[in-house]
């Protein structure tokens, strides 16, 4: 009987022939107590508002499934677009993240053990990143009325998502790195793909130049 790791690793396979299918995230063990996103969200608890390294106000409601931006009006971090480099200030990771690796590592190792893959969670992905500095709204609009600015914003958070990946590749050295960001649906997404897509696909294939062994992007969208 394949394990769940066995069965994960066959579906990668283009004439995959697996078991079973998997439940969800049956085959990773998430490591989520990792040096960068205890620095990232360690302050953000259930029933708690904080401020986030990107200057974000955090609200966590004790009944809540999960933490939401407050990010309207003034309490927006980039109220403006086209000023966007005075307030947006990406955390520096690599000055503040330096210690504990060795330790999480034999952790996650021990934890995953025969039976799962070891994956990095690289959780606000850059279209998220986006409308949590900005809001929901202001972010589909600006994709719209100013291009070449939110192109450049994108960018500027695609270079510090390569920082990360590269940490975790130097550092956790994880089987699998888990990068989400929620565009909508396969179906649905919230943009139109040529407006959007070009330059929040940009982050993937240079990832993979970080890499040191063969590996393969894999997406996927609910529908």
């Amino acid at each position: 009987m394949q394990t769940a790791k066995e069965i994960f690793l066959e579906m990668l396979k283009p004439d995959s022939q697996p078991e079973r299918q998997l439940k969800q995230y049956e085959a990773l063990h998430m490591c989520l107590y990792d040096p960068i996103n205890a620095y990232l969200r360690g302050n953000r608890k259930r029933g708690t508002v904080s401020v986030d390294r990107w200057g974000t106000t955090i609200s966590f409601p004790e009944d809540a499934p999960g933490a939401m931006p407050l990010n309207h009006g003034d309490m927006a971090v980039c109220r403006d677009i086209t000023r966007w480099r005075e307030t947006v200030h990406a955390p520096d990771i690599e000055s503040a993240c330096t210690e504990g690796w060795d330790e999480c590592r034999r952790k996650a190792r021990a934890a995953a053990g025969n039976e799962q893959l070891v994956a990095g969670f690289m959780g606000t992905g850059i279209f998220e990143q986006c409308h949590f500095l900005m809001g929901f709204e202001p972010t589909l609009t600006n994709l719209y009325e100013h291009p070449g600015e939110m192109h450049e914003l994108i960018e500027y958070i695609t270079e510090y998502r390569l920082r990360y990946v590269k940490m975790f590749i130097d550092n956790l050295q994880p089987d699998v790195i888990f990068s989400h960001d929620d565009w909508g649906t396969k179906d649905a997404l919230f943009m139109k793909p040529d407006i959007a897509l070009p330059p929040l696909l940009r982050l993937y294939p240079l990832a993979r130049l970080h890499c040191r062994a063969p590996c393969r992007l894999v997406s996927c969208a609910d529908s």
